[in-house]
């Protein structure tokens, strides 16, 4: 199964790119543990991480044709 994965910010200067697929992630913890082995310059950041347009905390499925988002830490004024 591919989950297409989109980073924001310098989560996407730190994975290379804005959009990709990754294969074989059933939830967001197997995600987070692939995409720190993958890409291990965001090891230790902290993101947010929305599944199909919704904020995640904690676990959840991810389902056939899932979207995922990679969120960096807001700031705001």
């Amino acid at each position: 199964m591919k989950t297409k994965v989109t980073a924001f910010g310098y989560l996407s200067e730190k994975i290379g790119k804005n959009n990709f697929e990754i294969e074989n992630v059933p939830d967001v913890f197997s995600l987070k543990a692939k995409l720190e082995k993958e890409f291990p310059g965001i090891k230790g950041i902290e993101y947010k991480i929305a599944l199909n347009l919704e904020l995640v905390n904690g676990n959840a499925i991810i389902g056939e044709g899932s979207e995922v988002v990679l969120l960096p830490p807001f700031a705001g004024g």
